[in-house]
């Protein structure tokens, strides 16, 4: 009988080109920061400002077009309600990115 072989690695961590790249697959450019903490920190902490700010329109767009729905006002197109656990899962990522951000904003003041 034979036996997987786990000590093969199926694909690299980090993209060759050294950015990460997100879940659709284009890359988030960070500042060349190596050798420089403190502006690593600052730029992940601009990245994780934007997030926030995506996700937190997100769901405004999502809640504005529930309400309008509700109350038979026609809604422009590419408005949408998003589903109960998608809301939930956002306002999750937006709790746990505020956490990690006040964690990076105390190192950097550190």
């Amino acid at each position: 009988m034979a036996t997987p072989d786990h000590t093969v690695v199926a694909r690299p961590s980090v993209p060759s080109d050294g950015y990460p790249s997100n879940p659709l697959g284009r890359p988030f450019y960070l500042a060349d920061t190596a050798g420089h903490p403190q502006q690593r920190r600052a730029a992940q902490l601009g990245g994780i400002a934007m997030a926030i700010n995506a996700i937190t329109c997100l769901l405004a767009n999502s809640e504005a077009f529930r309400d309008a729905q509700a109350n038979s006002v026609s809604v422009e197109p590419g408005h949408w309600p998003l589903t109960a656990t998608c809301t939930e899962g956002l306002f999750a990522g937006v709790f746990f990115l505020a956490q990690y951000a006040e964690s990076l904003s105390l190192e950097l003041d550190g």
